[in-house]
């Protein structure tokens, strides 16, 4: 091996230089570029409502697979971001941070709740974990965004179960 490098090192050279300038040119753009990751797990526990009064058969798995999925999508609606982030008051724009100001030009006049909510949405990644009652809900962003997700997973949990209570009354029967 040594004997390669001196019989070529005028390659290894331009090599070495070329990798450290690519490697620093990189280094140099991505130095200001902060990527925060907030990940909630939450464990939800089914409850079937038996609205068919045992007249057909259900797979329990197939039942369990369709209350995840409502789970996860009832993480993303919009009122539960929209209400999460009325909870933050003045700092409800804060985790948008560069990815708000690049789009709007930091113009105060364009940050409206809507588009924080909208925007949350999208960037709430829920998914489920195989074979277990747990789902994790994740949030990625250049500001911290620790507050915003324990709003998020708080709303959640109140509006379902202010909603719990449309299907169950206070002794958690079925309503007929």
């Amino acid at each position: 091996m040594m004997g390669s490098l001196r019989r070529h090192w005028l390659i290894s050279l331009v090599v070495i230089v070329i990798v450290l300038s690519s490697g620093s040119f990189v280094a140099f753009k991505k130095r200001n570029h902060h990527l925060y990751e907030s990940e909630a797990r939450i464990f939800v526990s089914p409850r079937v409502i038996d609205y068919l009064h045992d007249t057909k058969v259900l797979d329990p798995d197939q039942e369990y697979r369709r209350f995840i999925g409502h789970m996860e999508m009832t993480v993303k609606r919009y009122d539960i971001a929209f209400d999460a982030l009325q909870k933050l008051g003045d700092r409800r724009f804060d985790w948008l941070g560069r990815l708000f100001s690049e789009k709007h030009d930091k113009n105060p006049e364009t940050y409206n709740d809507r588009y924080a909510a909208e925007e949350l949405q999208h960037a709430l990644i829920v998914f489920s974990i195989k074979d277990t009652y747990l789902m994790v809900v994740y949030l990625q962003s250049s500001e911290k965004n620790d507050v915003v997700l324990n709003s998020v997973i708080k709303t959640f949990v109140e509006k379902v179960n202010a909603e719990k209570d449309l299907y169950f009354g206070k002794n958690n029967k079925p309503n007929k």
